[in-house]
């Protein structure tokens, strides 16, 4: 893949990119898994979709911790270790997405939790390239360059 960024947000070098990221990802995963699809202001289906949607969600968690760490310690396999889970994640959140679009009524709730699902799609995949970007830099740099300050 050819398409890589040089900055996060613009302005963040990469590895700072990764670890705002990171934090980032781990605050709204533990939201998402300890408030989402409680009560009467979600239409999210109760279906096995949440119980999928929970263990997709605390993979994510785990893999935001791998990114943190992989961006302190600066080594390529762990990052390609949140690439791999953020891609099921992603892909997860489109099928939520197609779902949203097609089986729920236009009500309000499901107008809101529609809306969530893609603007967390959006990051995702904005989040996964600053990762991605970061893992290409890391395979660039010499074992040796990484270890010496």
């Amino acid at each position: 893949m050819k398409f890589r960024l040089s900055k996060c947000c613009f302005v963040f070098d990469l590895r700072l990119g990764c670890f705002l990221v990171a934090l980032t990802g781990l605050f709204f995963e533990l939201i998402g898994n300890s408030c989402g699809n409680e009560g009467e202001y979600s239409e999210f289906p109760t279906t096995p979709m949440v119980v999928v949607g929970r263990t997709v969600g605390m993979l994510q968690f785990i893999a935001c911790i791998i990114l943190f760490v992989s961006a302190i310690v600066e080594i390529s396999a762990l990052i390609c270790i949140y690439l791999v889970i953020s891609i099921g994640h992603i892909v997860f959140g489109t099928g939520c997405l197609i779902v949203a679009i097609t089986k729920w009524d236009w009500d309000h709730n499901s107008l809101t939790d529609t809306v969530l699902i893609g603007i967390g799609l959006v990051f995702s995949v904005y989040f996964w390239l600053v990762a991605y970007s970061y893992y290409q830099k890391c395979r660039r740099i010499l074992p040796t360059e990484v270890f010496e300050d």
